[in-house]
Order: structure tokens, then C-alpha cells, then sequence
């Protein structure tokens, strides 16, 4: 179903040839494993597949990092303005 919606929302008649011409996020895979080193083992592993291509990749785990710090500066700052 979301495939016809993306066509249609890109105004494309809805047949296999204009898929195979201007689609190319048909399917998606994400990584979820107990540790950052095997995420990227198990993404790399995907990378070297010769029936895939990877198009685009998130990095959650830097973004999710990226946000704990900012909010424990936050909330050191917080803190620290609580006892002036």
C-alpha cells in the first residue's frame, strides 16, 4: 500500500517499469543487535552483499548519544542554577 502512495504522491502511473525506474526504497532492514560493535559488524556484513545496495543509513546509537550528553549538560546546568 505505501507504495502506491509514494507513486502517487510523485504523481506516477503505477506499473513495474516506472517502479524499477524511480523507486528505489522498496525494502528496509534495521540493525537492532546487544552491542554497538556487533551492529556495525552485522551492517558491514550486509554492506558486502552483492544483491544489495545500500542507499541510505541512520545512526541511531550517535544520535542517541549525541541526546544523553546534551541533556545531562541540561540538567547539570539545571542543577547547578538550583544553588545560585
Amino acid at each position: 500500500m505505501s507504495l502506491m502512495n509514494k507513486l502517487q504522491r510523485l504523481e506516477l502511473p503505477f506499473d513495474l517499469e516506472t517502479i524499477k525506474e524511480n523507486i528505489y526504497d522498496v525494502a528496509g532492514v534495521r540493525v537492532v543487535a546487544h552491542s554497538e560493535m556487533m551492529s556495525i559488524k552485522l551492517v558491514d556484513a550486509l554492506k558486502q552483499q552483492d544483491d544489495l545496495t545500500v542507499i541510505a543509513e541512520k545512526d541511531y546509537i550517535k544520535k542517541i548519544l549525541k541526546k544523553m550528553v546534551i541533556e545531562v549538560i541540561t540538567l547539570s546546568l539545571k542543577f547547578q542554577s538550583f544553588f545560585i
